[in-house]
């Protein structure tokens, strides 16, 4: 398995994990939000692999950002969801060691319209050295 693929399922199997997290919906698979009032949704965004030594067999720096969306419906509780966002970055605070990579500070959004829903956004920078 690649770095960025163990990385991505250590990193959603950390997020299953959350206490009292409500539903989430993982990337490719289908979710319908009707009768939910508040639910995750989870991303890897791998950055560039960098090379930060000359020989070849040397360590590969790998790293991104797993962002989770907290959302709600629109005119729904904004403080639930920001409940959760906090309840995200301290579950995935600086340091952690997830897999093959230790995470950053986690930082969140302001509310992000999103049509017909309102989210927060979670971003969790991460990097590796391997």
């Amino acid at each position: 398995m690649s770095v960025e693929l163990s990385t991505n399922a250590a990193l959603n199997a950390r997020l299953a994990t959350l206490p009292d997290a409500p539903p989430i919906a993982w990337p490719n698979v289908d979710f319908d939000p009707k009768g939910v009032e508040v639910w995750l949704e989870a991303a890897q965004m791998p950055r560039e692999t960098d090379d930060p030594f000359l020989p070849d067999d040397a360590a590969l720096d790998y790293g991104g950002v797993y962002q989770v969306k907290v959302l709600i419906h629109k005119g729904g509780s904004e403080e639930l969801a920001l409940t959760f966002a906090d309840d995200i970055i301290a579950h995935f605070r600086r340091g952690t060691m997830i897999g093959p990579v230790r995470t950053r500070q986690p930082y969140r959004s302001g509310g992000l319209d999103e049509g017909s829903f309102w989210a927060i956004v979670v971003s969790i920078p991460y990097r590796g050295i391997i």
